[in-house]
């Protein structure tokens, strides 16, 4: 992810990104430190980039409510509103932030560093410290440069392959060096007399105690209230820079939302993205919507399976962090726009967490098992001790799956725009998770709200469930039954069944049927696997996994040699 770099060594840093030319790279001389970005060049304003007598301020990404802030403290620019939010509120004065951000600040006087990520982390900061020399970089690449001008010994962090391999992301803050982490979401870094220290400045809590009292009516007219808000502040930053709109849309609930009340609060047209096998149900229900609001799409078909190859390139973007392949068609789809006029890229990302929830009981939540795994295979080299550092299970997933895992296509999307969702606004999230768990599990509250507020949404196909939201209780049923009944019948009869190319994404289809993806696949995994970073148990363990392993486990194996490669050399 584009962004900046902040260091005590003293060496020059250019500062390489995936498309230099979409950057801007500057420098802020200062005593003792390197301070720098190379920031894609979108959403200027927003960026703070300057010094005075007193501090370094530096803002990245977007700040959905800069023009809220400025008002409220009464300045006429974002640099001198940032320095009054710093001398009103104190170092943790971000917490008033809201959108895709992170940021730095420099004391003078004091001679020392705070650095900063967002409420749910997805602008990433990742950082090195030892014996007082420090690096901080929004890429892991910016760090490896220096450190490997300066001769810095790095060790494989074998717990970062077995969350790959586990979770097909980072459960913690592991790279795959030990000496370089992330920083987590609603944290910040202060580095001051030689010594770095981590801060909590929020965390998203569960007390739905005062929310218990209320009618079911009552808590739909705030979520939707909130939600409003949120799609306000997205929508309005696209207007205030003159960029064109552009939303997500397939056939789930979360983006169809994220689309449709803003296009009933009247930011349109839109243009909206949409990849997926071709003609499968999320382009077809997709085309539907914007017809309907006679807005543009542009669907990218994902039968070529191209998106399987990208394993450098997207292990290059997202610093191996999560699976190559989760993102599907999405950075080739953006590779296809002209990324100089678009907006923010609207997202539904974690609607379902929500507005609903990773469980379909609301007794689940308190189930300390280990979950949110791609693969069970390696489970056994999992601890559950960080699980236990959440008030439950629900509030692990959201921090872990959530923010670490979905959310880390951001760090892709972000070579090209800046991302939003209105589901993971802080607080509209904040709301939401205080609302009691029986009344978000299945989509419950969600699709009364949906039926309540936005009847016309409704008439359309969920690809969920295969019908519409507003069908009866015997017409879901029904459906239900001819959609999974068959395949419950031959699993009851032990009958195996063939391998399917139905889907957004039929992966084992594809490898099975695809013979240049299927040797490309293998030929990767044959010329990597002999990276000496990996003893020989680790060697054998991804050999068995590999070989033994569905399509997507394969993919989870191919991220982890890539990374490695990418962090140490191949």
């Amino acid at each position: 992810m584009p962004g900046i770099y902040i260091s005590n060594f003293n060496n020059k840093n250019n500062l390489n990104n995936v498309y230099p030319s979409k950057c801007v790279f500057e420098e802020i001389p200062i005593s003792g430190y390197k301070v720098y970005r190379n920031t894609l060049a979108k959403f200027m304003d927003d960026k703070v980039f300057a010094q005075d007598n007193d501090f370094v301020l530096i803002t990245e990404g977007v700040i959905l409510n800069r023009i809220e802030l400025m008002r409220k403290y009464r300045q006429q620019d974002f640099f001198h509103t940032v320095k009054e939010m710093l001398k009103k509120n104190g170092e943790e004065f971000f917490k008033e932030f809201r959108g895709s951000f992170c940021g730095a600040v420099y004391n003078k006087a004091l001679d020392e560093w705070i650095v900063y990520t967002n409420q749910v982390g997805d602008k990433s900061v990742f950082y090195y410290f030892e014996n007082g020399k420090f690096v901080i970089g929004t890429q892991v690449n910016y760090i490896l440069n220096t450190l490997k001008k300066n001769g810095c010994p790095l060790t494989f962090d074998r717990k970062a392959m077995y969350d790959m391999l586990t979770f097909a992301f980072m459960e913690q803050d592991s790279t795959y060096a030990h000496e370089i982490k992330r920083l987590g979401a609603g944290q910040y870094i202060k580095i001051s007399k030689g010594q770095l220290h981590i801060y909590k400045y929020f965390e998203f809590l569960r007390d739905d105690g005062h929310l218990r009292d209320l009618q079911e009516e009552e808590l739909i007219d705030i979520i939707d209230s909130k939600f409003r808000q949120a799609i306000q502040r997205e929508y309005e930053k696209d207007l205030e820079y003159g960029y064109r709109i552009y939303t997500d849309l397939s056939g789930g609930l979360d983006s169809r939302m994220t689309m449709w009340v803003g296009a009933e609060m009247g930011y349109l047209p839109m243009t909206h993205l949409t990849y997926c096998q071709a003609n499968y149900k999320d382009e077809l229900i997709a085309k539907d919507l914007a017809d309907y609001w006679g807005n543009e799409i542009v669907v990218k078909s994902l039968n070529d399976a191209r998106f399987m190859y990208d394993i450098e390139r997207i292990v290059e973007m997202n610093n191996g962090l999560s699976l190559y392949s989760g993102i599907t068609g999405g950075m080739r789809l953006l590779e296809m726009i002209d990324s100089e006029f678009m907006g923010l890229e609207h997202t539904g990302q974690l609607g379902d967490a929500v507005l609903g929830s990773f469980y379909k009981k609301a007794e689940q939540i308190g189930n300390w098992e280990l979950t949110g795994m791609y693969s069970e295979k390696l489970k056994d080299r999992i601890s559950d001790e960080y699980k236990h550092t959440f008030c439950d299970n629900e509030m692990y997933l959201l921090y872990t799956r959530g923010f670490q895992g979905a959310m880390c296509t951001h760090s892709i999307r972000q070579n090209y725009t800046e991302v939003s969702s209105p589901f993971i606004d802080v607080d509209f999230l904040s709301f939401c998770y205080n609302i009691p768990a029986e009344l978000r599990v299945k989509h419950n509250i969600y699709i009364k709200w949906i039926l309540s507020k936005y009847p016309e949404a409704a008439g359309f196909e969920w690809e969920k469930s295969g019908c519409k939201l507003s069908a009866g209780n015997a017409e879901q049923f029904i459906r239900k039954v001819i959609t999974a009944g068959p395949r419950k019948l031959r699993k009851a009869l032990r009958i195996t069944d063939k391998i399917s190319n139905k889907g957004m994404n039929p992966m084992d289809y594809w490898y099975k049927s695809k013979c240049e993806l299927s040797r490309f696949m293998d030929g990767y995994f044959e010329e990597n696997i002999c990276n000496k970073v990996f003893d020989k148990k680790e060697k054998e363990c991804l050999e068995s996994y590999y070989k033994n392993g569905t399509t997507m486990e394969k993919t989870q194996a191919l991220t982890v040699l890539g990374a490695v490669n990418y962090y140490f050399g191949s």
